[in-house]
């Protein structure tokens, strides 16, 4: 699938360094405009509507020469996948992971730009014409400023589902997909790995307690020792196994 694409960051070298990589890479992506502060990216906007052109991306920095990024959005279509390509610190990155479709963390790694570029795809299969809406951004730009979320987004009919921390009860892998078990006994997908489901919740009240699982301690009921094998059971009933090479740290946790 083709792609057409707009870049917004203040730094003339990053943006012409994330080209060639898209060029290098072969990844059928077109960059119709850049854009270096938000009056530029304005105005290549409007300079693509008027031509009846309109980004399917916009990969876009967070900090624009004293500027903020999150004004970009407003003035972007709302079929447009945002994508952003920051050197922004990590308290913040739990918050974009959970909010934005993806982010790129600069130096651009070709590897994870692949990644990204299969997410916006898979989102204008799956989702087209729908785009990050008034209330999330809303809702991100003062997460940024306050507080870090704690939770994930979850894409479903017409918008995104917020999924708080507190809600979620265990987490499991299957590829690059991970499964999430709800406190009130829903199950959700999204097209996440483990790890970066891992990434996004409070590290005091998840483990991963085994390569395919992670859980929230404050779901655990009960603990199994059978055949010299550890395993949790969970308010729910599920039970997770728990591998030798996290069996002390797990335990520590409960000491």
């Amino acid at each position: 699938m083709h792609l057409k694409a707009i870049v917004v960051d203040d730094e003339a070298h990053a943006r012409e360094s994330l080209q060639l990589l898209l060029q290098r890479g072969g990844h059928a992506v077109e960059v119709v405009a850049e854009a270096r502060d938000l009056a530029s990216a304005k105005e290549a906007l409007e300079a693509l509507h008027r031509a009846g052109t309109e980004p399917d991306l916009c990969f876009l920095d967070i900090e624009l020469s004293g500027e903020s990024g999150f004004d970009v959005l407003e003035h972007l279509p709302a079929s447009t996948a945002v994508v952003f390509v920051t050197a922004y610190n990590e308290y913040a990155l739990k918050a974009l992971r959970a909010k934005a479709l993806d982010y790129l963390l600069k130096p651009v790694d070709p590897e994870e730009l692949s990644q990204a570029l299969e997410k916006v795809r898979d989102r204008m299969e799956t989702q087209r014409g729908k785009g990050l809406d008034g209330p999330i951004v809303e809702e991100l730009m003062r997460r940024i400023d306050g507080e870090a979320f704690s939770g994930i987004a979850v894409p479903s009919k017409g918008g995104m589902d917020i999924l708080e921390a507190d809600n979620i009860l265990r987490c499991a892998s299957e590829s690059n997909y991970t499964h999430l078990y709800l406190m009130d006994g829903r199950r959700m997908v999204v097209t996440k790995t483990l790890k970066e489901v891992e990434a996004m919740l409070p590290a005091k009240r998840f483990m991963r307690i085994h390569h395919s699982h992670l859980i929230n301690l404050k779901g655990v009921r009960k603990i199994w020792k059978e055949d010299g094998l550890l395993s949790v059971e969970l308010k729910d009933g599920s039970r997770c196994p728990v591998s030798r090479s996290r069996k002390e740290a797990f335990l520590a946790v409960f000491r």
